[in-house]
């Protein structure tokens, strides 16, 4: 596809086709899901009223199926 060596860096090809690389494109599809499906996560305001620096930590929901554990 851009003719380059077997050894060659692809760093430089990932740039220059605009495209993300395995493991980028994983955690961009996770937090595109997380975005679009705030409601079913727990902050920490909902938990308790105290003001903290990480009162907007996400919790996912508590969920005791195996099969649900093992997932994603």
């Amino acid at each position: 596809m851009t003719k380059s060596r077997y050894r060659d860096s692809s760093r430089w090809w990932f740039k220059q086709l605009e495209i993300l690389p395995l493991q980028s494109q994983y955690i961009f599809s996770v937090l595109l899901f997380v975005v679009k499906s705030k409601d079913l996560y727990t902050t920490n305001q909902e938990i308790h009223s105290i003001n903290t620096r990480s009162n907007v930590n996400l919790y996912p929901p508590v969920c005791n199926l195996t099969i649900f554990q093992k997932g994603a």
